[in-house]
């Protein structure tokens, strides 16, 4: 990330909540690929699973993940995953397979991050920006919010497919 930064968030707090039955491990391979193909980088900052009194798992999952668009601007997504499930036995063609059934829940916000420490100690820096941000480069950024907007509803709407391909 940048030493300094100005956020626009563009998708903010946005929930995908399902009751169906899914493969934890497949979603979150999922969306790995789906980072992996859109050249983002990703931290995972947390990954836990607990074992509940009645036998079901609870896992959550949370990522900040990074792509560098030019030298001014960057695309931030954090992304937030839990899901409350047991271990179920299904049958997919003439195949049995272990998936998991329960609740899943997915949280994505992501901001656009421009680097503003290129007009720190610099005289009218602040000023040099602004004229930057608002004239020069206003349609650029407009586009750069658009094709960001696009990119999370797609990351959104596979999220949506994985899990209603084996609604109940």
């Amino acid at each position: 990330m940048y030493a300094i930064e100005e956020k626009n968030k563009i998708i903010d707090g946005f929930k995908l909540k399902s009751k169906c039955i899914f493969s934890f491990e497949e979603l979150y391979q999922e969306m790995v690929k789906w980072f992996r193909h859109y050249n983002y980088e990703w931290k995972e900052l947390e990954y836990k699973k607990i074992d509940n009194p009645d036998g079901s798992q609870t896992a959550e999952v949370r990522w900040e993940c990074l792509k560098k668009v030019d030298n001014y601007v960057s695309v931030l997504a954090n992304i937030f995953v839990r899901a409350n499930m047991s271990s179920v036995e299904v049958t997919i063609g003439n195949e049995k397979k272990m998936m998991n059934k329960g609740d899943v829940e997915v949280k994505f916000d992501t901001a656009m991050m421009k680097n503003v420490s290129v007009w720190e100690n610099k005289p009218m820096g602040k000023v040099a920006g602004l004229i930057y941000d608002k004239v020069l480069i206003k349609e650029r950024l407009r586009y750069y919010g658009d094709e960001i907007r696009n990119e999370s509803v797609k990351l959104i709407n596979e999220v949506k497919e994985y899990l209603s391909i084996y609604a109940r």
